[in-house]
């Protein structure tokens, strides 16, 4: 697998292999990784959000559909 970028890039990706190999995620080209690669990162940005303005208990992380969008 080649490198996506660099800086941040790096630390997210180590925790996107860590999504994939737990939940079985294959993707059939390079073109698919990037792409849910990007839609991970945005996710995993969304839930740092949520977990620094959370006023609960509630806990935020990757679940099996963190490489998907909305739409």
């Amino acid at each position: 697998m080649r490198k996506i970028g660099g800086g941040t890039h790096d630390i997210h990706m180590g925790v996107f292999l860590k999504f994939m190999d737990r939940h079985g995620k294959k993707y059939n080209t390079e073109e698919e990784l990037r792409r849910r690669f990007h839609i991970f990162r945005a996710n995993m940005k969304k839930v740092q959000y949520l977990q620094e303005t959370e006023q609960g208990t509630a806990k935020y992380g990757p679940t099996q559909f963190a490489d998907l969008t909305s739409n």
